[in-house]
């Protein structure tokens, strides 16, 4: 090795040497300890057939969107003022028992309650158009918090629509909603610790 080859090893094994002691002078703050775990609670699902699958994994989280049984608006408010939640409460369960969080997405517009009831998506007809009476959003939403609780850890809005004032007035609304419940104490805008 020639002198200029010798100087840039001692430079960079100096430089590696400074840059090393200045990180591990400023404390502990810099060190990552890897214990080769990803904590469970970094981790969520979505399982699509939560009745027949049950997936080995160390999940924290699991959301309700496309999981099935289908848990979303247009099949547990089958009509005005009707809630059926036995799917829900089975979903729940099953996922308390796993030790998972539970992320309710509120969306799916039933038939019943959309705006364009007969135009064709996905899911079904009308459910992928806004609701034709923003009330009934709001006692959807109302109907899951109060029955569900603090069994649900967190909740989040599916209303994405192609129609943008749709779009945001529904989201503002969930906002209101959710500061109101914030106001209120409930468990479901809880700060996680």
């Amino acid at each position: 090795m020639n002198f200029s080859g010798t100087v840039k090893l001692v430079s960079v094994t100096l430089l590696v040497g400074l840059l090393s002691s200045l990180f591990t002078a400023c404390g502990t703050t810099f060190v990552h300890r890897d214990t080769g775990v990803i904590p469970r609670a970094f981790f969520g699902m979505t399982v699509l057939d939560s009745e027949h699958v049950n997936p080995p994994l160390n999940y924290g989280t699991t959301r309700t969107w496309d999981s099935f049984p289908m848990l979303d608006w247009a099949d547990i408010n089958s009509s005005a003022g009707v809630y059926h939640f036995e799917r829900l409460d089975a979903y729940i369960q099953l996922n308390q028992a796993r030790g998972a969080d539970v992320v309710y997405t509120f969306g799916r517009t039933p038939q019943w309650a959309s705006s364009q009831p007969d135009t064709p998506g996905p899911y079904g007809s009308g459910e992928c158009a806004p609701p034709a009476d923003l009330r009934n959003w709001d006692h959807y939403v109302t109907a899951i918090v109060s029955h569900a609780g603090s069994r649900i850890t967190y909740g989040n809005c599916g209303m994405n629509h192609r129609i943008p004032s749709t779009t945001a007035a529904i989201c503002r609304r969930f906002l209101r909603w959710r500061s109101m419940l914030t106001a209120s104490s409930n468990p479901l805008t809880r700060r996680r610790r």
